[in-house]
């Protein structure tokens, strides 16, 4: 994919530090994937539960992005599901399920394969309404 879409930067510092590809953004949908690595883990050699709470957050914010609205996020809801190992790639898809002037909800889902290791929902504040 190209360097961004509606606006969206594809990388900055923090998605490349977790290394979060960017698999497909259109207009009120994201999908991005992450090969987890060693980093990724918490002591456990799980999937650190912040690692999912970023790549939701990122995604969900790149479905947002693609409406063209500057935004920051107000709430994030999490629920872990099943653990991820590391050498799995996790898929999350984001897509926009509100769109409204001032406040815009979305909800991600991330798999491994065919199973559903965690799901999210996130409240986004439109900084520019009206753009």
């Amino acid at each position: 994919m190209d360097g961004s879409a509606a606006g969206f930067p594809r990388t900055n510092p923090f998605i490349e530090l977790l290394d979060i590809e960017f698999v497909r953004i259109e207009p009120g949908q994201a999908e991005t994937r992450l090969k987890v690595a060693r980093k990724h883990l918490n002591p456990w050699n799980y999937l650190h539960g912040g690692v999912f709470a970023a790549l939701a957050d990122t995604t969900m914010g790149a479905a947002v992005r693609s409406s063209a609205k500057v935004y920051t996020t107000t709430n994030l809801d999490l629920h872990y599901i099943k653990p991820v190992k590391e050498g799995e790639e996790v898929i999350c898809r984001g897509k926009v399920i509100h769109p409204g002037n001032h406040i815009i909800h979305a909800e991600a889902v991330m798999m491994v394969g065919t199973r559903v290791v965690a799901t999210a929902s996130a409240t986004f504040y439109v900084l520019n309404p009206g753009s």
